[in-house]
């Protein structure tokens, strides 16, 4: 996965998550919360509670975003002398030049 790909994947995973704390916080203030019959200060607790999911599924797309980045970069290990020959059939084949 290429930059391009790894910037549209992190716009619409932020995208998500936005909108999932939104809906937590919907949920938890005009739903659960009455229907638990919660104080304000254990609305705001449940969704905290609540979002720690969110969070954890945060850090691990940080941690998936870094990982696919540092797999993108070249890893600058091949040798300056060395050339590619494209062969017919689709196959590459590395030389040594003199």
């Amino acid at each position: 996965m290429g930059h391009a790909g790894l910037l549209g994947f992190m716009n619409v995973s932020i995208g998500l998550l936005v909108m999932g704390f939104a809906v937590l916080l919907l949920m938890v203030q005009f739903e659960l919360g009455p229907l638990g019959d919660l104080t304000t200060g254990r609305k705001w607790l449940m969704t905290l509670i609540l979002g720690s999911g969110m969070v954890a599924f945060s850090i691990k797309l940080v941690i998936i975003a870094t990982l696919l980045n540092y797999r993108s970069r070249p890893s600058g290990r091949t040798s300056p002398c060395t050339r590619r020959r494209h062969l017919p059939h689709g196959k590459i084949r590395t030389t040594q030049s003199p």
